[in-house]
């Protein structure tokens, strides 16, 4: 696969919510097999994981700012 391939792959699997699939991911970069795309957006899930990650502890604060944000219900 050629590196523009990868990088665009990352970009699509870091910016679309709420997840991409396999077969976006093969349309969207016109790969031939839906192996190959799979492939890819596992190796890519696989990168973007860390199992050592600290969870979180204590207080954690949202701050909800910007356009429309009056009114809103905070979720975590």
């Amino acid at each position: 696969m050629p590196l523009k391939q990868w990088l665009q792959a990352a970009y699509l699997v870091s910016t679309i919510t709420p997840g991409l699939s396999a077969v976006q991911l093969q349309r969207q970069l016109g790969l031939g097999t839906y192996e190959t795309a799979w492939t890819m957006l596992h190796r890519l899930r696989r990168a973007m994981l860390r199992p050592e990650r600290d969870k979180l502890t204590g207080p954690v604060e949202v701050d909800e700012r910007g356009r429309g944000a009056t009114g809103k219900v905070l979720v975590i």
